[in-house]
């Protein structure tokens, strides 16, 4: 998923409601709070995530209401989900 700065306002109210907010304070790696895009689930080949550093993980707590907030999109396929063992 991506981290974005604000919710683009131009995006249908379908996907606005599937930005999660994540509070900077949470999370000491976040310069300001931000929204987490949860109607879409990207795709990285390896070799471009170990080039980059590690900043952070996210708790529990707020990957499971990602995970939710996933499988209940109506936006996401079920063979997305099923893909990635959603």
């Amino acid at each position: 998923m991506i981290f974005n700065s604000r919710i683009n306002q131009n995006l249908p109210y379908e996907i606005k409601i599937l930005h999660m907010p994540i509070r900077q304070n949470k999370y000491s790696f976040l310069r300001y709070n931000c929204f987490i895009d949860c109607s879409n689930i990207k795709t990285a080949r390896l070799d471009s995530l170990l080039a980059g550093n590690y900043l952070g993980d996210i708790d529990d707590e707020d990957f499971n209401l990602i995970v939710e907030t996933l499988k209940d999109s109506p936006v996401v396929s079920k063979a997305v989900l099923s893909r990635f063992g959603l």
